[in-house]
């Protein structure tokens, strides 16, 4: 079995990803913040771009909220 064991004293970039976002691709590692959403995984700047993707049938301008209210 291989030791995958990153050494602390070791270019953290040379680690293997641990993930890759779902939307941009980009590479994540141990030490990256991102999101874990229903087991979709996505960085912290695509967040936005997931959010208005997935809540965009909940999405209003003032008059159509004032006519279901």
């Amino acid at each position: 079995m291989q030791n995958t064991t990153l050494n602390p004293f070791q270019d953290p970039q040379c680690a293997p990803a641990i993930a890759c976002c779902a939307y941009c691709g980009d590479c994540l590692y141990d030490t990256d913040e991102f999101y874990d959403i229903n087991g979709q995984v996505v960085c912290e700047d695509c967040l936005p771009r997931f959010a208005q993707e997935e809540y965009r049938s909940f999405h209003l301008t003032g008059r159509e909220w004032r006519l279901l209210s």
